[in-house]
C-alpha cells in the first residue's frame, strides 16, 4: 500500500492535566500528494513512460497527453485525490454572554471562549458538523468539569471526525434536530460523553439551558445538570459503522469472545459514561465501548430524563417520561462495558429491537462484581438473528475471573427471542455467573433456531464452564411459550453448580416441539436446570395456572453425567398436560428430574454415555394431571445411580395410551412414588405407574391414596426388581376396577418379592359386631315349651345344616336346607279350638348387605361413588305348630 495513503490514528498521552498529541493531519497527506503529483504527473520520469519513478511510487502508470493541454487534464485529477470535506462546519450562534470562538487550522477546528460559570463551560452553535478526518477540539481549561454545548440552527449535526477536549472534562452535546455519528466518528476526551436531542438541559436550581429557544437570555447555572427536557417530536440519534467483528475462540456455546478486529467506534476512558438520549435511536453497525464504565441509551418522545451524577459520569432514570420512542440495533451493533467490575449498560425505550447479531456485552475480567445490563421497554423487546460468525443477537454477561457477572434485567410487556437470539449469563472462571431477571407482564416467547445455522438455537440460558456457580434465572410473566427447540435453561458443564430457575407464569406455560430446521440437530424445546458434568443441577420451581408439555418438549432438572440432578417443583392451579412424541423422532414429551443416558449431546461433548449421578426429587401439585400418548413424568435413572423421589398431589390423574409415571432405574435403587389423589386415578391403554429396578437394585415403593383406581386395557402398577428385592405397593382406596389384562405387581425375578397391600377405607372390620357379655348366665330357666305333646306338635330345624336322614348319616347335597327364615316378619296365631291357623304376612325387610360393586358414577358433589343393583325377592314362610305356607 502507498505509505502516504495509509490512514493513521492519533495517539494521546496524559500526565495529570497535561497532554500531548501526535496527529497525522490531512495537510500532511495533502503535502505528500502534491509533491507526488508534481514529480510524477506534471514532470514524469520517462522510465517506463508512466506515472512514478524508479524509486517506487505505486500508483499505476498514466500516459501523458501531449503538450500543455495534457498537463491541464492531469491537473483535474488533483481534486479527486484531495481529502473530502476539508472544513468543519462549526458556526457559533452568538447567543451567549461570552460567545464561542472557532478557528480552523488544516484539519483541526479549535473551539475557545464560551461562557464559564463555576466548573461549567457553555458553548452555543447554529451548526455543528464534522467531516471525515476533521477534529473538533474544545480548548478548555483543565479546571472545567462539564463542557455543555447546544446546537440551535434546526439542522441535524453530522459527525464523522474526532471530538476532543482537555483534561477530564465531560462533554455534553444537545441538538433537538438530531445527531448522526458516522463510521469514522471518535471521542478523545478524558471524561464522560452525552449526546441528546432534548430541547433543554435542566440544572439543580431549576434553570434551563435551551437549544430550542436560544434567544431567551440563559440563566447559566453554576451547579451540575440534573435532567433533560423533551417537549415533543425530538430528533433522532443515529450511530453508523461496519459492525463488530467478534468471533468465538472455539465452540460457540462454550467459548469466550475474541474482539481483536472490532472497529474502535465511540469509546470513552475507563470508568466513564457514554450516553445517547434521543427521540428514535438507531445503532446501525455502531460500536459503543467503555471499560469499567456505563453505557446509557434512551429513546424519549416526551417528558423529562433524570441525570444522576456518579463518581465519573451519570446514570439515567425515567420516572417523569410521558412517552418513549424506539431503539433499533442492527448490522452487528455492539455495546460493551467490560473490565474489572463496572456499572454496566442500560437501555430504555418503547420498542427495543436487536437484529443481525447485535448485542450488549459485559465481560468481568477482575474480582469486583459487575453492574447490570438493564433493558426497559414500555411496549416490547425483540431479539432476533445471528451473524455469519455465529454471534447471536441479544444480551450477554460473562465473567472470566473471580468477580460475579453482571445481572441481566429485562422489564417490558412482551419479550420475544427468535432466530438464534439469546439472553445469556456465563461463568468462564471461578466467579459466579450473573442472574437473569425478566419481568414481562404479558408474554415471553423463545422460538426456534437461526435459518443461517440450524444449530444456533434461541434461548435464555445461564451456563457454567468452570468452577464458578451459575447465575439464577427468574421469569415473571402471564404466558411463557418455548417452541421449536428453544430453551430456558440453567446448565453446568463443569465443576460449578448450575443456577436455579424460577418461572411464575400467571396463565400458561407451553413447552412444545423440537428443532425442525436441522435434521442432524433435533434439539427439544426445554425448561431445564441440569448438569452435564460433576457440578450439581439447579433447582426449578414453576408456578402457573396451566402447564402444557407437548410433541417432544421437556421440563427437566436432570443429570447427564456425575453431578446430582436438581429438584423440580411444579404448582399448576388448574392442570398439567404431558402428551405426544415429536413427529418423526423418538422424543417423548417429558417432565423429569432424572438421570438420562445415550443422548446426542453426550456424544457431542464426549461425555460417558451412561451417567452416574442420582436423580433428584419432583413434587407436583395440581387439580388435574394428564399424561398420554407416551408422555412421561418421572424421576428415572438410566445410569448407575439411584432414582429420585416423586410426590404428586392431584385431584385426578389420567394416564392414557402408554402414559407413564416412573421412578425406575437401570441398576440402582428404584425411586419412591407417592400419589395423593382424592378423586380418580385412571390408567388406560398400556399406561404404567412404575418403580421398577434393573440390575441389583431394589424396586422402589409406591404409595397411592385415592377414592377410586381403574386399571384398564393392559395397564400396570409395578415395583418389580430383577436381582434385588421387589418394592412395596400400598394402596388405600374406596374402590378399584381392574381389567383382566392389567396388574399390580411387586415381584422380583431373582430376589425376594415385594408386598402389595390394598386397604379399603370404606370397610371397618369392627362395624356391625355386637359386644358379647362378660358373664355366663344359666340357660335352663330360659327354656319354655313351645307345643304340648297332645296338640299336633312339630319338630323344626333352623340353620344352614339341615337334618340327616338318619342320626348316623351325612347330609346329602339334595337335602340341604336354605336358611331363608326371619322370625321377625311373621306371626302365626294358633288356637287349639280352631280347625285353621291364621297367618299375618308382611313384606320382608332384608338386612343391609355388603355386595360387590358393578359400576361407578360421579355424584353431585363431584366424587366418584361405587354402585350396585341389588335384587329383591318377595317371599313369606309360614311356621308354627300347625304349618301353613302361603306364597
Amino acid at each position: 500500500m502507498n505509505n502516504f495513503l495509509t490512514e493513521e490514528y492519533y495517539m494521546t498521552r496524559r500526565h495529570g492535566d497535561a497532554q500531548t498529541r501526535r496527529v497525522l493531519t490531512h495537510k500532511t497527506l495533502f503535502d505528500r500528494k502534491l509533491a507526488y503529483l508534481r514529480s510524477s504527473l506534471l514532470f514524469p520520469s520517462w522510465e517506463g513512460l508512466g506515472v512514478g519513478s524508479a524509486s517506487g511510487h505505486l500508483l499505476p502508470p498514466v500516459p501523458l497527453l501531449g503538450g500543455v493541454r495534457g498537463g491541464f487534464c492531469l491537473l483535474t485529477l488533483i481534486p479527486l485525490l484531495l481529502p473530502q470535506g476539508v472544513g468543519a462546519q462549526i458556526i457559533p450562534d452568538n447567543t451567549l454572554p461570552t460567545n464561542s470562538a472557532v478557528q480552523t487550522t488544516d484539519t483541526i477546528t479549535t473551539i475557545t471562549d464560551g461562557t464559564t460559570v463555576g466548573n461549567n463551560l457553555f458553548h452555543s452553535f447554529s451548526q455543528f458538523n464534522l467531516s471525515y478526518g476533521q477534529t473538533a477540539h474544545f480548548n478548555n481549561l483543565t479546571t472545567i468539569s462539564n463542557i455543555i454545548t447546544r446546537v440551535t440552527g434546526g439542522q441535524t449535526s453530522k459527525i464523522d471526525g474526532i471530538l476532543s477536549a482537555n483534561g477530564t472534562a465531560n462533554l455534553l452535546l444537545i441538538n433537538p434536530s438530531g445527531i448522526t455519528f458516522r463510521s469514522h466518528a471518535q471521542l478523545d476526551i478524558g471524561g464522560s460523553f452525552l449526546a441528546s436531542t432534548a430541547d433543554s438541559m435542566i440544572f439543580e436550581d431549576g434553570s434551563l439551558f435551551s437549544a430550542s429557544n436560544p434567544n431567551t437570555p440563559p440563566l447559566l447555572a453554576i451547579n451540575v445538570p440534573v435532567g433533560l427536557q423533551y417537549s415533543g417530536n425530538p430528533g433522532a440519534i443515529r450511530v453508523e459503522n461496519t459492525g463488530h467483528r467478534l468471533t468465538y475462540t472455539g465452540n460457540p456455546i462454550f467459548s469466550p469472545l475474541n474482539k481483536n478486529t472490532t472497529p474502535l467506534g465511540l469509546r470513552v476512558e475507563s470508568a466513564q459514561t457514554i450516553a445517547l438520549i434521543g427521540g428514535e435511536v438507531s445503532i446501525d453497525g455502531g460500536i459503543l465501548t467503555t471499560e469499567n464504565g456505563q453505557i446509557e441509551i434512551g429513546s424519549v418522545a416526551q417528558g423529562q430524563v433524570d441525570l444522576n451524577p456518579v463518581a465519573k459520569g451519570w446514570t439515567l432514570s425515567y420516572p417523569e417520561v410521558d412517552q418513549f420512542d424506539n431503539i433499533n440495533f442492527s448490522t452487528a451493533a455492539l455495546l460493551e462495558a467490560s473490565g474489572n467490575g463496572g456499572s454496566g449498560i442500560q437501555l430504555a425505550g418503547k420498542q427495543i429491537t436487536m437484529t443481525d447479531g447485535s448485542f450488549a456485552l459485559t465481560n468481568n475480567q477482575g474480582n469486583l462484581p459487575s453492574g447490570k445490563i438493564a433493558v426497559i421497554a414500555s411496549e416490547s423487546v425483540m431479539l432476533s438473528g445471528i451473524t455469519s460468525n455465529l454471534i447471536f443477537s441479544g444480551l450477554r454477561a460473562q465473567t472470566v475471573a473471580g468477580g460475579k457477572g453482571a445481572e441481566i434485567f429485562v422489564a417490558a410487556p412482551s419479550l420475544t427471542l427468535q432466530g438464534g437470539a439469546r439472553i445469556q449469563s456465563i461463568s468462564l472462571g471461578n466467579g459466579e455467573g450473573g442472574d437473569i431477571n425478566l419481568k414481562v407482564p404479558q408474554s415471553v416467547q423463545v422460538i426456534g433456531a437461526s435459518p443461517l445455522r440450524s444449530t444456533s438455537l434461541s434461548g435464555i440460558t445461564a451456563n457454567v464452564l468452570s468452577s464458578g456457580n451459575g447465575g439464577s434465572i427468574n421469569v415473571s410473566t402471564t404466558r411463557l411459550r418455548v417452541f421449536g427447540g428453544a430453551a430456558v435453561a440453567s446448565v453446568t458443564d463443569s465443576t460449578g453448580d448450575a443456577g436455579n430457575v424460577t418461572i411464575n407464569a400467571e396463565d400458561l406455560i407451553e413447552v412444545i416441539d423440537f428443532n425442525r430446521i436441522s435434521p442432524g440437530n433435533r434439539t427439544r424445546s426445554a425448561l431445564a436446570a441440569a448438569t452435564r458434568s460433576s457440578g450439581m443441577g439447579g433447582q426449578m420451581t414453576i408456578n402457573t395456572r396451566r402447564l402444557i408439555v407437548r410433541d417432544g418438549g421437556r421440563v427437566t432438572t436432570s443429570t447427564l453425567a456425575n453431578g446430582l440432578g436438581g429438584n423440580l417443583k411444579i404448582n399448576a392451579s388448574e392442570s398439567i398436560e404431558v402428551s405426544g412424541v415429536g413427529e418423526g423422532t423418538s422424543f417423548k414429551s417429558t417432565i423429569a428430574s432424572a438421570a438420562e443416558a445415550n443422548l446426542p449431546f453426550q456424544r457431542i461433548r464426549r461425555l460417558p454415555p451412561i451417567p452416574r449421578g442420582d436423580a433428584g426429587t419432583m413434587t407436583i401439585n395440581t387439580p388435574s394431571l394428564r399424561v398420554f400418548d407416551q408422555g412421561r413424568v418421572g424421576v428415572d435413572n438410566q445410569g448407575f445411580g439411584n432414582a429420585g423421589e416423586l410426590n404428586i398431589n392431584a385431584s385426578q390423574i389420567l394416564l392414557d395410551t402408554e402414559g407413564i409415571i416412573s421412578a425406575s432405574t437401570e441398576s440402582g435403587q428404584g425411586g419412591n412414588i407417592t400419589l395423593n389423589v382424592p378423586n380418580l386415578l385412571l390408567l388406560r391403554r398400556g399406561s404404567q405407574i412404575t418403580a421398577e429396578a434393573g440390575g441389583i437394585g431394589d424396586g422402589g415403593n409406591i404409595t397411592i391414596n385415592s377414592a377410586a383406581i381403574a386399571l384398564l386395557e393392559d395397564s400396570l402398577i409395578n415395583a418389580n426388581a430383577v436381582q434385588g428385592a421387589g418394592g412395596n405397593i400400598q394402596i388405600t382406596l374406596q374402590g378399584i376396577f381392574m381389567s383382566p389384562d392389567s396388574a399390580i405387581t411387586a415381584s422380583s425375578q431373582l430376589g425376594v418379592d415385594g408386598m402389595v397391600q390394598i386397604n379399603n377405607s370404606l370397610l371397618d372390620p369392627s362395624s356391625g359386631l355386637n359386644q358379647l357379655p362378660q358373664d355366663v348366665t344359666e340357660q335352663t330357666d330360659k327354656i319354655v315349651a313351645g307345643c304340648t305333646a297332645d296338640t299336633n306338635s312339630q319338630f323344626m330345624i333352623t340353620g344352614r345344616g339341615g337334618l340327616p336322614e338318619d342320626p348316623t348319616g351325612t347330609i346329602r347335597g339334595q337335602t340341604i336346607w336354605q336358611d331363608l327364615q326371619d322370625f321377625s316378619i311373621e306371626t302365626v296365631v294358633s288356637n287349639s279350638d280352631s280347625t285353621s291357623d291364621s297367618m299375618v304376612s308382611a313384606e320382608p325387610i332384608l338386612p343391609e348387605q355388603v355386595v360387590e360393586a358393578t359400576g361407578w358414577i360421579v355424584n353431585e358433589q363431584g366424587y366418584v361413588e361405587l354402585v350396585a343393583h341389588v335384587p329383591r325377592e318377595n317371599f313369606s314362610v309360614g311356621m308354627g305348630c300347625n304349618v301353613s305356607n302361603k306364597q
